[in-house]
Order: structure tokens, then sequence, then C-alpha cells
């Protein structure tokens, strides 16, 4: 499991673009429908890191950062379509929307699958199960993902997000830290959660086809 999946044969590269094309629906499928979103009181933490994550991990940085991209790209067309109260944050076609939202809704998503990718490589040279590498993976591109777009609210589009919800700007920064302090590390106990079970699962599969 402390290996990311080698493109040495055709048949590895065919299990590639497959395992691409099943995270990458999975992830349309949550955008889509009420399963990227778990209503817990009080938070509402997202499922719609895990298929990147997961293939970050089995695949590598280039295919993290495909997803993470394809991510991105889904959150600015939800956020055109439903126009939610905080649309403008993701969606440069939204109202009050701009190339900032563009940057908010796309690069954290590429960075959460870099980072899932790099750090899960990092820990596994030390861990010969895999297990805590998929976990600290998922956590720390989790808390990637969750903070870049906290930060990036609050360096790109601070003055909107208080007019929006008037709220003053200078308590802007204390909402957004509450927003870490609830859902990123929930979001980030899931995505430990889930991935390293859907990692340790799908590399067995991927090792008993192999023999």
């Amino acid at each position: 499991m402390n290996r990311t999946l080698s493109p040495t044969s055709r048949r590895e590269r065919t299990t590639r673009l497959v395992l691409d094309a099943v995270l990458l629906a999975v992830l349309l499928v949550l955008q889509l429908t009420p399963l990227g979103y778990i209503p817990i009181p009080g938070f509402n933490p997202t499922t719609m890191h895990i298929p990147v994550i997961i293939g970050a991990i089995l695949l590598g940085p280039a295919d993290g950062a495909f997803l993470g991209l394809a991510f991105g790209i889904t959150s600015i067309i939800q956020a055109t379509v439903q126009l939610p109260l905080t649309a403008f944050l993701f969606s440069p076609f939204a109202p009050f929307g701009s190339y900032r939202s563009a940057i908010i809704a796309i690069v954290p998503r590429v960075m959460l699958g870099l980072v899932s990718a790099w750090v899960y490589r990092a820990v596994s040279r030390v861990d010969k199960t895999g297990v805590a590498a998929a976990a600290t993976a998922a956590a720390a591109g989790s808390l990637t993902n969750t903070v870049l777009v906290l930060a990036g609210v609050f360096l790109l589009m601070r003055g909107d997000y208080a007019q929006q919800l008037k709220i003053p700007v200078a308590t802007v920064g204390k909402v957004l830290g509450g927003v870490v302090l609830t859902n990123g590390l929930a979001e980030a106990a899931l995505a430990a959660v889930l991935c390293t079970a859907v990692v340790r699962a799908l590399t067995a599969v991927h090792k008993r086809n192999r023999h």
C-alpha cells in the first residue's frame, strides 16, 4: 500500500485511466447530489475532496492535480447555477464575482491533490503499511483545501464577504477561523477515515489482479 500505481505497462496505464474516470464520475455524482455534503447540526462538512485525495494517493501528484482541477471547475459551475449566498466566492459569473473567485475555486483544489500525493509519498518512506501515510495525507490535503480557500477569501474578497454577510470587515478573520475549527477539522477527520479505508481496499484489489 505504500506505493502509488506505476505506469510501467499497458495494463497499468489502463488501470490509471479507468481509476481516473471512476473517481471523476464519483466527484460529479457528489457535486450534483446531496451526497456531497453531510448534514451534521452545527457543521456542513463536505465529501467532495474524498475522490481527489484517493486519486492523489493511488496515482500520484499529476492525477491528484487533475482531479483537483475538476473539483474546482465543478465548484464554479455549481455556484453559477445554484447561486447560493456565497456564490460570488467561487464563480466569476455570479453577482459580485470576479477573476478572484476563480482563483479561490481552483487553486486550493489543485493544491489539495498535490499536497495529498506529496505527503503520502513522504510518510510512506517510514510507514511501510501505508495506513498512517494515507490518513496523514488525507488530513493534510483536506486542511490544505480548507485553509487555502479561506485564506483566499480573506486576502482577495474580504470586503465583499463582509458586505454580503452583513458583518464588520474586522470580524471576517474570526469568522473564517471559526470555519477552520469546525468544518475544516470535521472534513479532515472524515477524509482520514474514509480515504484510508478506500485506499486499502483498492490497493488490495489491485494486488490480487496482478497475480
